[in-house]
């Protein structure tokens, strides 16, 4: 008898355990084990273009006005959903509560989004977004770093493996949610940094930044200007959630 696929999104342990959908709420969610149930996953992934600098979704498969206007230093960012309903909820339980098996499905559908497959092909590593010592021993855990790793897992065609010495954050920075984009530049300005024994391995190589939430990209554009520095050859975004315009 040939091996039954592992559904994404959970544990092997428990993935053909019957569970209800954290969105709709039936039960059984089909897949059996998926923490959300095919019916909603097509109903709230959307495959609408985006922009491919900034992942803003929009009519034309073109860079936005806004990011003609203002460039991001990302070559390209791609994500998988809006940051609204239903994702918003899990987001918090995995960013803040501890709940990372989220991680898998996240990840699976990261993988799955327009423009991730042939972005995952050019590069040549992983750098998921870094938190200060402080955030991590205060979280227990890096949420970008373990999508990294999901990632790896889902897109082990590629033969990726995450990064975890590419870039640090050398300072906490104060709330971004009640600023502008203007202003979390300024507040993010030297924020990052690629140590000196990640150099020599990201020098000339086309590197890929791993985040959950993109909000004005400010956080990623600064963590991109300090790969550039660094020598990196090109820097794009792969996030799992993109906060749509208001």
């Amino acid at each position: 008898m040939s091996p039954q696929p592992l559904i994404l999104g959970t544990s092997p342990r428990w993935a053909w355990l019957p569970s209800e959908c954290h969105v709709c709420g039936v039960w059984p969610a089909q897949p059996l084990g998926q923490s959300v149930c095919g019916a909603c996953l097509q109903a709230f992934v959307s495959t609408a273009l985006r922009c491919p600098t900034c992942a803003q979704v929009l009519s034309p498969s073109a860079p936005c006005g806004e990011c003609l206007s203002r460039p991001l230093g990302l070559a390209q960012c791609v994500a998988a959903v809006d940051y609204a309903y239903p994702w918003d909820g899990p987001i918090a339980r995995f960013k803040f509560h501890g709940d990372t098996a989220w991680a898998h499905l996240f990840a699976r559908l990261m993988v799955g989004a327009p423009g991730a497959p042939e972005m995952l092909t050019r590069c040549h590593s992983f750098v998921p977004m870094p938190l200060t010592p402080r955030r991590l021993g205060e979280r227990g855990y890096n949420q970008a770093g373990l999508l990294a790793k999901a990632l790896s897992r889902h897109a082990s065609e590629h033969r990726h493996k995450p990064r975890f010495d590419g870039l640090v954050k050398l300072r906490d920075t104060p709330a971004q949610h009640a600023l502008d984009r203007p202003a979390r530049l300024l507040n993010l300005r030297t924020a990052f940094a690629v140590p000196p024994q990640a150099l020599a391995g990201l020098s000339g190589k086309r590197v890929l930044l791993i985040d959950d939430i993109m909000t004005t990209g400010a956080t990623l554009q600064a963590a991109a200007q300090a790969l550039t520095m660094a020598g990196a050859a090109e820097v794009n975004a792969l996030v799992f959630a993109r906060t749509p315009r208001a």
